[in-house]
Formats: C-alpha cells, sequence, structure tokens
C-alpha cells in the first residue's frame, strides 16, 4: 500500500533475478536489461549478483560531455544499467581511468626538488645573513 506523501525509493522490476542457467533465461535477462542476447554476460553466480549485466566500470568523467543525456548531471540516459560499484564512477570522486601527460614518479620528483630547494634557500638565509651592522 502507498503511503501518502512518501516517495517511492524502490521497484520490484528493478531487483535483479535468478542467475540464468539456460540459454532461454539468458536470453529473457538480456531483454530486460534491453541489451543483445550475444553481448549479455552475468556476473559469476558467486559474487551473487544474480542475472545482472556484467561491464566494465567507466568513470562519468570519460564520457562525452555533450551528449544529450537523459540526466546530464550524472551523465545517465533512463534505464541504462549501471556498475555495482556506481558510487565510485561519479564525478565528484578520483576519475581511476585518468591518464596523466606526465608520470606520477616525475611528479613526485618535481615537488621534492621544489620543496628541497625551498628548505635550502631558507636554511641558507638562517646560516648566512645578510645584516651587515657592525655593533
Amino acid at each position: 500500500m502507498l503511503q501518502k506523501n512518501k516517495p517511492i525509493t524502490w521497484n520490484k522490476d528493478w531487483k535483479p533475478g535468478p542467475y540464468p542457467r539456460t540459454k532461454e533465461e539468458r536470453i529473457t535477462a538480456a531483454k530486460k536489461y534491453n541489451m543483445l542476447p550475444e553481448d549479455y554476460e552475468p556476473y559469476p553466480e558467486e559474487e551473487g549478483y544474480g542475472d545482472y549485466p556484467m561491464f566494465e566500470k567507466f568513470h562519468m568523467e570519460s564520457r562525452n560531455p555533450f551528449e544529450a543525456y537523459d540526466y546530464p548531471e550524472l551523465k545517465r540516459n533512463y534505464g541504462e544499467p549501471v556498475h555495482p560499484d556506481y558510487d565510485i564512477c561519479l564525478e565528484d570522486k578520483v576519475n581511476f581511468q585518468q591518464k596523466f601527460r606526465t608520470p606520477i614518479y616525475k611528479q613526485l620528483l618535481y615537488v621534492v626538488v621544489a620543496v628541497s630547494l625551498y628548505t635550502g634557500l631558507i636554511l641558507y638565509g638562517e646560516f648566512h645573513p645578510t645584516d651587515t651592522k657592525k655593533e
């Protein structure tokens, strides 16, 4: 029974079904997720995701920013299946697919050299003051 002024937060049709064991069950599950039967591959049964389709994690920052999405703030379309770890794929999280122009070891080297030079200049100024006043 639907209560007044309560939003509907879950739909029973969104819950993954049992793991497909026969070819007919796989075809039915592929249709449920709007996929071609040859593209549909469920997670292994041991992982416990039922008939949910398996696909690569894809960070939202890596998606096309100029596409007309149904939900542009999430770069998502209605009914699009999401990865089980969808919460780490959002734009406010670190982009795990980002390729840097400069490798990480060079970035670390630049930081260490800059901090060392700055510290060296400060220490040199402490031990060799420029004050030439004679008392």
